[in-house]
């Protein structure tokens, strides 16, 4: 901060800015600056919250807020930093307490809560007692909008524990281990790698991880696309270093089953990795999202059921259509027909194709299982996107209004000018959130905007949240500013580090 400063002041008039000067001007000056100036911003917009647990280095625990609104003065929906309260009690009446502490602090009305979205945890989605449930009793139209990304790491580690071979795991974790801290080691695969691959070097081997969502998909990437040179690279390091996991890992990688089973994962856990960064993205259109995840349950489900089939999976038993001798890829097939080539017995090829499909049975009812209520919210909101907007035969939006208990007044205005937009020429027709900012600025001959209910009630539902990405991107940040070596930060800090976030977010928004 003391260069900052001083590159503004003269070679006489410069100062000196250590750490006890810095942090108070962060504490007391940016700070407090950034949270009047979110204050003002908010006004009486809707908005809604992203809310997470987290536990810092010294065992503190904290409950990260995110609020997403729209900005009147940069006139676009962001998502920022709230607050970063400590939880005295972790229970739902604890963090109920803290969520309308924290909005009372910053004069922010509950009543202009349209969502909240969370993770998967108990004490925050309980039917009876959970955080959404007490909130619902104050907010009866709140929405609870569970984090997908969540629910599909959730997924992928279930099923991938349950039905595919252990050593899978083993291979996955240990050759991550026997790299990571080794330099030897990294020199000797380097060397090896660049021989096979004409001088090309490799890619790190990246480790999977639970708190990381859908770390498998890059591990397991890295570790089908090297799989001959990490064979090689074991079967030379047991013979050098005559060690029992570098026996074990060689022994895992000239099986072929396994590598069969690792050309099966690949494709899928990609294609649920895509559909995971959408949901992670900033920039996410909402109302495309529904298409992407039921697109994503359709193709797989199409691995295993034969085209003639038409299966609706949440209505329906998939176990009922699936046909045994599905097309399970290129990747897979092409390589258990080397492997029948080489005399693999029916049997075993059996096992491994009935692991694999069981494998997709058993992710699509988990997906079943977890995702029914957001895909029902993504289904509504698809009605709002710039094309159904601008269509002449369009469903009606009545019901989504009367969800948030809006008077009949309202409703039939709000109805009208659903039915008359689409009699305009727009220009933001690509973008369905470029759409509605234009919408709520449009002004007519008389200076008035005659679709202003409506832009309104569609931004209100478009700050609805999609995922947690965010509230646990502040806690990464978090442990960045808070760690071992700064581990007597107080609370009032870290939260005045956290703030400048917002000044960050503006600064995007006017470049």
């Amino acid at each position: 901060m003391g260069e900052v400063v001083n590159h503004m002041h003269k070679e006489d008039e410069k100062i000196h800015l250590h750490r006890t000067k810095c942090s108070q001007i962060i504490k007391n000056v940016l700070s407090p600056h950034f949270a009047e100036n979110l204050k003002e911003d908010l006004k009486d917009q809707p908005y809604s919250l992203l809310i997470d647990e987290s536990t810092d280095i010294s065992v503190h625990k904290y409950l990260g807020i995110i609020i997403i609104y729209y900005s009147c003065s940069h006139k676009k929906i962001m998502s920022t930093f709230l607050d970063l309260p400590m939880l005295n009690e972790c229970d739902a009446d604890g963090i109920v307490g803290t969520i309308k502490a924290t909005l009372a602090r910053f004069n922010i009305p509950l009543q202009n809560l349209m969502g909240i979205g969370t993770d998967n945890a108990s004490v925050m989605t309980g039917v009876n007692n959970g955080v959404y449930a007490k909130l619902k009793k104050d907010l009866p139209s709140l929405v609870l909008v569970r984090c997908i990304c969540h629910s599909l790491q959730l997924a992928v580690s279930a099923v991938t524990k349950q039905f595919l071979p252990r050593n899978l795991e083993f291979i996955i974790k240990e050759t991550y281990d026997w790299f990571n801290r080794s330099s030897s080691r990294q020199a000797a695969y380097k060397e090896l790698y660049k021989l096979i691959n004409d001088g090309h070097d490799p890619l790190k081997i990246v480790q999977s991880c639970q708190t990381r969502w859908l770390s498998i998909e890059s591990a397991v990437a890295r570790i089908y696309a090297q799989w001959l040179e990490l064979k090689t690279h074991f079967n030379m390091a047991k013979l050098k270093e005559r060690c029992y996991t570098a026996e074990l890992l060689h022994g895992m990688y000239s099986d072929d089953a396994n590598y069969a089973y690792i050309s099966f994962m690949y494709p899928i856990l990609t294609e649920i990795n895509r559909v995971n960064k959408l949901f992670e993205s900033k920039d996410a259109d909402h109302t495309k999202l529904y298409d992407e995840l039921t697109n994503l349950v359709d193709s797989l489900v199409a691995k295993i059921v034969l085209p003639t089939q038409k299966v609706d999976v949440f209505t329906q038993n998939i176990k009922d259509f699936v046909d045994k001798k599905c097309y399970l890829g290129y990747r897979f097939e092409s390589f258990v027909s080397t492997m029948r080539e080489k005399g693999l017995p029916r049997n075993e090829e059996e096992m491994i194709r009935n692991r694999c499909i069981q494998f997709i049975v058993q992710l699509v009812n988990e997906l079943k299982n977890r995702l029914p209520e957001n895909l029902k919210l993504m289904k509504n909101m698809k009605r709002i996107s710039v094309d159904c907007a601008l269509s002449h035969n369009k469903e009606p939006i009545t019901d989504l209004i009367l969800h948030f208990n809006k008077n009949q007044e309202y409703i039939a205005k709000v109805d009208e000018q659903w039915r008359q937009i689409h009699l305009l020429k727009w220009i933001n027709t690509k973008n369905t959130k470029e759409f509605w900012y234009e919408v709520l600025d449009f002004e007519d001959i008389a200076g008035e905007n005659r679709f202003e209910d409506l832009a309104t009630f569609a931004i209100s539902l478009l700050v609805l949240p999609h995922s947690n990405a965010e509230v646990e991107r502040l806690f990464s940040m978090m442990n960045i500013v808070k760690t071992k070596h700064r581990n007597r930060m107080k609370l009032d800090l870290l939260t005045a580090y956290d703030n400048p976030r917002r000044f960050k977010t503006r600064r995007k928004v006017l470049q």
